[in-house]
C-alpha cells in the first residue's frame, strides 16, 4: 500500500492545506533574473537551445557487478514553457539513470524490455540502483537483455550537488561538510546556502501534470515507436511513485480523448507497483471532498494552488522545524562516509550545525524517551559509533521510526542497546493486538532500539547477512523477543551506502515540490479533474489486472500489508521494509535470489509482447 492510502484522504488534504497556510505567506516573488544553483553547482539563467539535445555520459561505479551492468546518465533537452518564468538552465533538462547489461544492445529500442521506475515521496533515481541491477541480471540469465530507467524528476534541477560529487571523488565526507557548512569553494563554486521557497517560486508549477508530461517526453524520445513501447516497456513506481504512475495511465497527452495513441495507458506493456498502490478512491468523491474542504479550510483545489503560488511553501519543509534539504544531504554524506570508511569512528553528528531545522528532527527521531527529547540529552553525537553504524542509525528499520525511511540494513554491534520509546511508546505491546496491532506498530515505527551507553563503547554495525552468526549480540525487546532476525534483514548496507552517494543523481529529492504532493492527493484520493488535472481523461485506465498486465510487490514488514491481502497480482515480501523494495541485496539470507527483482523478471518474461 502507498503512504497516500494509509491515512484518510480528506484529513491529509486538510493538513497539507493548513500547513501551506501556516507557512510564510506573502505576494509572489518576482522571477525576473532569477539565478540559483544547478545540479553542477553553477549559477545559471535560462539560455538558448544547446548544441546537443541528448547527452549520455558513462558513470563509473564501485558496484560489484559494474562489469556486467553498465550505468549512464542520460540528459534530454526539454525546455520549460515561458509561463514558468525565469529558472536555472538545468531545469530545461530531463535526467534519468540508464542501467543495461553489458552484452545488450547500445540502443534502447533494440532492448528486449525496458523497465521505467518512478521514485516515491522525496525519493530519487539512485535509490533504484540495486533493484535495477538485480532485475537486469535476472532477465539476462533467461536470455533477455533489458534496461532499467530510474527517473529523476525535474525539481532536482535546483539542487547543488557540488560538495557531494567532490566528496565522492575524494572518498572523504569532510569535503562535503566543508562545502555545505564551511564556506569552502570547489572549482570556484561557493555554496550559497540551502534554498528557501522564495528562491525557487517556479516550483509551484511542478505538479502532477508537469511530472507525467516529463515522463511521456522521456519515453517517446528514447523509444520513438509506439509499437515498441506497447510491446516491451514496463512502467512502475515505488511508494508515491505508484499514484504518480497511476496518474500517467489516465492522461491524454494531446487533449483529444478520441485519439488513443497518446493515452498514458497505451504507452506501456504492463505496470508494476513497489510497496504502493495504483488504485484511487475515484472521481465520484470529487464533489463530496471539495465540498468538505471548502467549509473546513476555506480552500478548494484552485485556491490551494494560489496559496502555493503566493507563499514560500513551494517545496516540502516546515521552516525552523524540519529542513528536508539538509536532512537528505545528510543521508548522502552519511552514505559516502559509510562506504569509504565504514569502520572509522564517525564525526557526522558532531560536525552538523546546531540549527532547529535539522537538530530538532534528529532529536524527535532518536530520543529514547520524552525526557531525553525535552532535555536534548544524550545527543546523537554523545554516542561513539562507526560511520556505518551512523548510517544504520539514520535509516535502519529498528532505529528510524518513520516507516517511509526504513530499510532492513542489519543491527548495532559492540555494545548494549535499549528500547526506544519516543516518539512512539509501547510499540512492542501494540504489535500484540489482534488485527490492527501489526499494522499500527508498523506505522509507528515497529520495534525500535538504540545504543544504551553514551560516551561508552564504540558501536559498530553488523551487516544483514551476519545477523545469525554465532557471535551475534543478543538484543531483546520489552517482551523478551529479538528485535531482528536473519529473515527480516534484507539490504546490504555497503551497497546501500554506495547508492546514496555514488551516482550523479541522488537517492533522495531535497526540494520535493509541494504542488506535486497536493496534486497527487486531489487527483488520487479526491478525484479532482479540473485545472491542471484536466488531462486525466481516461479514469478507467487506473490499472486493474483485467485491463493490463500488472504486479504489486508489497513490503511484508511495511504498513497495511498482511498475508491475507496477497492475490494473483500481489506478492507479499516477508522481512522487507519500505526502502528494501528498491534496495534489497541480490542474494538473501535464505540463499534465494532477491524477491522483487525475481518477481519483476518473471512478470516481464510472462508478458513481453510478440
Amino acid at each position: 500500500m502507498s503512504f497516500l492510502s494509509v491515512v484518510p484522504a480528506r484529513l491529509l488534504a486538510i493538513a497539507v492545506l493548513l500547513l501551506l497556510a501556516a507557512c510564510n505567506s506573502g505576494s509572489s516573488v518576482p522571477t525576473d533574473g532569477l539565478t540559483t544553483n544547478d545540479a553542477a553547482g553553477s549559477q545559471t539563467e535560462t539560455t538558448g537551445q544547446p548544441d546537443a539535445e541528448r547527452i549520455e555520459s558513462a558513470v563509473a561505479s564501485g558496484a560489484p557487478d559494474a562489469d556486467v551492468v553498465k550505468l549512464s546518465l542520460v540528459r534530454i533537452y526539454a525546455p520549460l514553457p515561458e509561463s514558468v518564468g525565469a529558472h536555472p538552465e538545468a531545469c530545461d533538462w530531463l535526467n534519468y539513470l540508464r542501467f543495461r547489461h553489458v552484452d545488450g544492445p547500445n540502443q534502447a529500442p533494440q532492448a528486449d524490455a525496458v523497465l521505467v521506475g518512478m521514485p516515491g515521496l522525496i525519493g530519487g533515481a539512485a535509490l533504484h540502483d540495486q533493484l535495477a541491477r538485480n532485475t537486469i541480471k535476472q532477465l539476462a540469465a533467461e536470455g533477455q537483455y533489458a534496461e532499467y530507467w530510474a527517473i529523476d524528476r525535474r525539481a532536482n534541477c535546483v539542487e547543488d550537488l557540488t560538495g557531494l560529487r567532490a566528496a565522492s571523488q575524494a572518498q572523504d565526507h569532510h569535503v562535503a561538510f566543508d562545502y555545505y557548512y564551511g564556506e569552502r569553494e570547489i572549482d570556484g563554486q561557493k555554496f550559497e546556502g540551502f534554498l528557501e521557497g522564495a528562491d525557487v517560486p517556479f516550483l509551484a508549477d511542478f505538479g502532477l501534470r508537469r511530472t507525467v508530461e516529463d515522463l511521456y517526453e522521456v519515453m517517446r524520445r528514447e523509444m520513438p515507436e509506439l509499437a515498441d513501447r506497447q510491446q516491451k516497456m514496463f512502467c512502475g513506481g515505488h511508494s508515491m511513485g505508484g499514484p504518480i504512475m497511476a496518474g500517467f495511465t489516465t492522461w491524454d497527452f494531446d487533449g483529444d480523448i478520441s485519439t488513443l495513441d497518446d493515452a498514458g495507458y497505451n504507452q506501456c506493456r504492463g505496470f508494476f507497483a513497489l510497496d504502493t498502490t495504483f488504485l484511487e478512491i475515484g472521481s465520484q468523491l470529487a464533489a463530496i471532498t471539495d465540498g468538505l474542504l471548502g467549509p473546513l479550510t476555506g480552500l478548494s483545489y484552485e485556491a490551494a494552488i494560489e496559496v502555493i503560488r503566493n507563499s514560500n511553501a513551494v517545496f516540502l519543509e516546515i521552516p525552523a522545524v524540519l529542513d528536508i534539504p539538509e536532512i537528505t544531504t545528510l543521508f548522502a554524506i552519511a552514505g559516502q562516509a559509510a562506504y569509504s570508511k565504514p569502520d572509522t569512528e564517525t564525526d557526522l553528528f558532531a560536525l552538523l550545525p546546531d540549527t532547529p531545522g535539522i537538530t530538532l528532527p534528529l532529536r524527535l527521531l532518536f530520543s529514547q524517551d520524552v525526557l531525553s527529547f525535552i532535555l536534548g540529552t544524550p545527543k546523537l553525537s554523545d554516542f561513539r559509533m562507526t560511520n556505518e553504524a551512523a548510517l544504520g542509525t539514520l535509516l535502519d528499520d529498528n532505529s528510524n521510526p518513520i516507516f517511509m525511511l526504513q530499510g532492513s540494513l542489519g543491527t548495532f554491534d559492540g555494545g548494549p542497546v535499549v528500547p526506544k520509546r519516543f516518539p512512539f511508546a509501547g510499540n512492542d505491546l501494540i504489535a500484540l493486538l489482534p488485527g490492527l496491532g501489526q499494522r499500527a506498530a508498523a506505522l509507528l515505527g515497529g520495534q525500535l532500539m538504540m545504543p544504551a551507553e553514551p560516551h561508552g563503547p564504540l558501536y559498530s554495525w553488523r551487516a544483514h547477512d551476519h545477523i545469525g552468526d554465532s557471535d551475534a549480540p543478543e538484543q531483546l525487546n520489552d517482551l523478551g523477543q529479538p528485535y531482528t532476525s536473519p529473515a527480516s534483514e534484507v539490504t546490504d548496507i555497503r551497497q546501500f551506502a554506495r547508492s546514496l552517494h555514488e551516482a550523479p543523481l541522488d537517492a533522495f529529492e531535497a526540494y520535493f515540490p509541494t504542488r506535486l504532493l497536493l496534486d497527487t492527493f486531489f487527483f488520487f484520493q479526491a478525484g479532482i479533474r479540473s485545472g491542471d488535472l484536466a488531462g486525466a481523461m481516461h479514469p478507467q485506465a487506473v490499472i486493474m489486472p483485467a485491463s493490463k498486465p500488472f504486479i504489486s510487490l508489497q513490503a511484508g514488514d511495511g504498513f497495511a500489508t498482511t498475508e491475507e491481502l496477497a492475490s494473483d497480482t500481489e506478492v507479499i515480501l516477508p522481512g522487507y521494509n519500505h526502502l528494501d523494495v528498491a534496495t534489497a541485496a541480490e542474494v538473501q539470507n535464505s540463499g534465494e535470489p532477491e524477491s522483487v527483482s525475481s518477481n519483476l523478471a518473471s512478470f516481464v518474461l510472462d508478458n513481453l509482447g510478440e
